[in-house]
């Protein structure tokens, strides 16, 4: 599998050293100056595409910042043949806008999550109508090797998605943090308050996987006790769950000024 990746940002990189845990024989040829300049050599780093000697591609990856894209396009379009599907990852940018400037129907949107770092990406995925079934399958290999893959039936599912699952690790960051600090204020130390946050955080989501939401917080939660005490405050004229839609919201309602 041959792999012209255009970018290697934070993402970039997850993916690429994802996809190579999991795939060692694909093959990576990745423009971007910086990187270039660093010159890592377990990888071929090109910083233009005119330096580019091989003009065959299984998977086109476009991992630049959106605000690049329609400068940078034009060049990679003699890349694309009938055996190249294109993928992008980047946030608001449509099929349409790679179906036209390529000239081509193998155009798979993906919007992968923080971790693809370590191999457990939720990959949100969106396909052009016309896209090859074999070429789709490829790149279904490509994508699974950094993470899961959920299929949307429309692209406009793309915002709510982003706003929950793209931008979802930084709310957990965020009540982590809030949990931390309450155990450091009743006298426990930083590093032992993080951890007790993220190893509750953890037993949590492995008790959750394909379980009852509403039953498991049943069983937790006894007559009376402390458990019942807190869930009262946050259930208190569905105050939580208000604040949390109208966050969402707002994330969708971001995304979609930016597509």
């Amino acid at each position: 599998m041959k792999i012209l990746q255009i970018g290697y940002g934070n993402m970039g990189k997850a993916i690429t050293q994802a996809v190579l845990n999991k795939l060692p024989a694909a093959k990576f040829t990745i423009i971007d100056p910086a990187a270039f300049a660093k010159a890592k050599p377990a990888l071929n780093f090109v910083a233009t595409p005119d330096d580019l000697a091989e003009q065959k591609y299984d998977i086109i990856l476009f991992a630049v910042k959106p605000q690049f894209i329609a400068d940078i396009i034009p060049a990679y379009k003699n890349f694309v043949t009938t055996q190249t599907i294109v993928l992008s990852i980047l946030a608001g940018t449509k099929l349409k806008f790679f179906t036209s400037n390529l000239a081509t129907e193998n155009v798979l949107r993906i919007m992968p999550n923080l971790g693809a770092k370590i191999g457990k990406s939720i990959n949100f995925c969106y396909a052009a109508a016309e896209c090859d079934t074999q070429l789709k399958q490829q790149a279904t290999e490509f994508i699974s090797a950094f993470g899961e893959l959920y299929w949307l039936a429309r692209e406009e599912q793309f915002a709510a998605a982003t706003a929950v699952a793209g931008s979802g690790p930084a709310y957990y960051f965020l009540l982590f943090k809030i949990f931390s600090k309450y155990l450091t204020e009743h006298d426990f130390a930083a590093a032992e308050a993080q951890n007790i946050a993220l190893k509750t955080a953890e037993l949590a989501a492995q008790t959750a996987l394909d379980q009852d939401l509403a039953e498991l917080i049943t069983q937790v939660t006894s007559k009376g006790g402390t458990t019942e005490a807190a869930l009262n405050e946050f259930y208190q004229d569905e105050q939580l769950e208000t604040l949390i839609v109208k966050a969402l919201d707002k994330a969708v309602e971001r995304a979609e000024e930016l597509s």
